[in-house]
């Protein structure tokens, strides 16, 4: 019974996490829409969310941006505290922060 009770805890975490980010992807892209004119914005926070930490060549080897238009909109996500930017080792990184809250937790 012990571990069935872990495994349905878990699960309820998990399920709710899940269902965190989902708002929270849902809540961006609709903030994106109304409040800048970033172009395939689904797909563009679709990649933010894969993991906390994006690179411009994330969103350039996906074939989304070119790194111009890609370093732009992810600077743009900083101005609407979306992303933080950060540097590591000489690189830019920029961290979602929402999602990395929501993994946290």
């Amino acid at each position: 019974m012990f571990i069935l009770k872990a495994i349905e805890v878990t699960s309820n975490l998990t399920f709710n996490k899940i269902n965190d980010i989902l708002s929270a992807k849902d809540g961006i892209i609709d903030a994106i829409e109304e409040d800048t004119k970033i172009r395939k914005p689904e797909q563009l926070i679709n990649m933010i969310f894969t993991q906390p930490l994006t690179k411009v060549s994330h969103l350039t080897d996906a074939k989304i941006y070119a790194e111009g238009t890609a370093r732009n909109y992810l600077n743009q996500l900083c101005e609407l505290q979306i992303l933080e930017k950060k540097t590591m080792s000489g690189h830019h990184y920029y961290l979602n922060l929402e999602l990395y809250r929501i993994l946290s937790e």
